[in-house]
């Protein structure tokens, strides 16, 4: 995101906060928290979108309790 300089600090903010806003929309949103999933990886299962947390949370568990 490049600098905004209008002279006007109030709406160089309400600027960046507007186009940060609409990065928000276009990005993948959780299925179970809701947040939004930035940076560059997400879990998938069968179309089904997770942020690292939630992903864990449901998914990871211990071999140990595999065991027969």
């Amino acid at each position: 995101m490049s600098m905004i300089n209008t002279g006007d600090p109030d709406r160089d903010v309400s600027i960046l906060e507007a186009i940060k806003y609409e990065e928000e929309k276009r990005q993948p949103k959780c299925c179970i928290c809701g947040k939004t999933i930035w940076g560059d990886k997400l879990w998938d299962f069968i179309d089904a979108l997770y942020c690292d947390e939630c992903a864990e949370a449901q998914y990871r568990k211990n071999t140990e309790d595999y065991i027969k």
